[in-house]
């Protein structure tokens, strides 16, 4: 999760590097707990089309394969 990136920004390392140098407030945490949380709910739907797309990819093949060659 920490090496998540969106476009050039990993983006919970770029939350606590603007805040280098201070102690955040509590709302400042909590706000970067949901945000991990985000991340966290990204990834695992990501990974779930991930399976879908390779499912029927490996379903598409197995069909062509079976096709009759004329």
């Amino acid at each position: 999760m920490w090496e998540y990136r969106i476009g050039a920004y990993q983006v919970l390392a770029k939350y606590l590097k603007d805040r280098k140098k201070r102690e955040l407030s509590l709302e400042e945490i909590e706000h970067y707990r949901g945000v991990a949380k985000a991340i966290e709910r990204t990834i695992e739907v990501q990974k779930g089309v991930d399976d879908i797309f390779n499912i029927d990819t490996v379903l598409r093949h197995n069909q062509l394969s079976r096709t009759p060659k004329t």
